[in-house]
């Protein structure tokens, strides 16, 4: 996951929180042995939402970068954060280090091979961006960011106070990106 304009790292902690209380359900799953009675609780539990994450879904590795709130990023979460702009990520630039949330170790952003041998660029499973594409104020400048993630990363979450920017599929046809429950 790599998080844009990663303020003070709310979406970080917020990712982190579901993929351990995930991992942690998964234990208690496993460990829960069958019970001959089923008592009830005096008070009801509150029901959970989130999944147990099994074994084979690897810890995930987290970069961040935000050009004005790296340090606030680096005191919650621990974990660095590059200050490069919006600007240096339409331009190729990513984030080169990450941490695994797992076990908190970091390690350079890998770079895959292609079939070829040939090195290929970084590839974010998923980027969030959080309250900052609506900063954008040139639509060529949006779109240059845009362009640079879509052959960088899966996923694109906006996280927005606002509908600016305006980056439903019509208006930016040759990005590959659907939308997912647009509001």
């Amino acid at each position: 996951m790599t998080s844009l304009f990663a303020v003070s790292g709310e979406v970080t902690a917020a990712f982190k929180d579901w993929w351990t209380l995930g991992r942690a359900q998964r234990v208690q799953a496993t460990n829960a042995e069958p019970s001959d009675s089923e008592s009830r609780p005096v008070v009801p539990r509150r029901k959970l939402n989130v999944k147990p994450i099994g074994p084979d879904f690897p810890p995930p590795r987290i970069t961040a970068a935000d050009p004005y709130t790296a340090e606030a990023y680096q005191e919650r979460t621990s974990y660095p954060c590059a200050t490069i702009s919006f600007k240096d990520i339409s331009e190729g630039a990513l984030p080169m280090v990450c941490t695994d949330i797992g076990s908190g170790e970091q390690s350079p952003l890998g770079i895959d091979m292609d079939e070829e041998g040939i090195k290929s660029e970084p590839i974010a499973e998923m980027v969030i961006c959080s309250f900052a594409l609506h900063l954008i104020q040139s639509p060529s400048e949006l779109f240059a960011l845009l362009w640079e993630l879509s052959t960088k990363a899966r996923w694109l979450i906006i996280l927005a106070p606002h509908k600016k920017p305006d980056v439903r599929i019509p208006s930016y046809p040759l990005l590959d990106w659907c939308e997912v429950n647009g509001m």
